[in-house]
């Protein structure tokens, strides 16, 4: 084996260390761009993503037929109530 002396493996690392100083600002460039790559390419693949049969049959929602029968009796006894709907039928977006 060969001795390793320690002041020449210093003096080394010191080279290597000055010429990596000067491409430090470089990588940490590729290094960012990188990420900002590999998230763009994550991101793209979960739109794409169709969800499961469970996911789609769990996430349909579902509308209590009580309260539908509750609110078409106060339309057809509450006049105001029946113009409210009215008008929220022809114009949903209106405030």
């Amino acid at each position: 084996m060969k001795n390793l002396n320690i002041k020449s493996t210093i003096n080394r690392i010191k080279k290597l260390a000055k010429l990596e100083s000067k491409h430090a600002a470089f990588i940490a460039i590729i290094f960012v761009l990188l990420t900002y790559v590999f998230l763009v390419w994550r991101i793209g693949s979960y739109t794409t993503a169709e969800p499961t049969i469970t996911e789609a049959v769990n996430k349909i929602p579902s509308i209590d037929k009580n309260a539908i029968k509750n609110i078409e009796e106060l339309q057809k006894n509450n006049p105001d109530i029946k113009a409210f709907f009215n008008e929220a039928r022809k114009d949903p977006f209106q405030e």
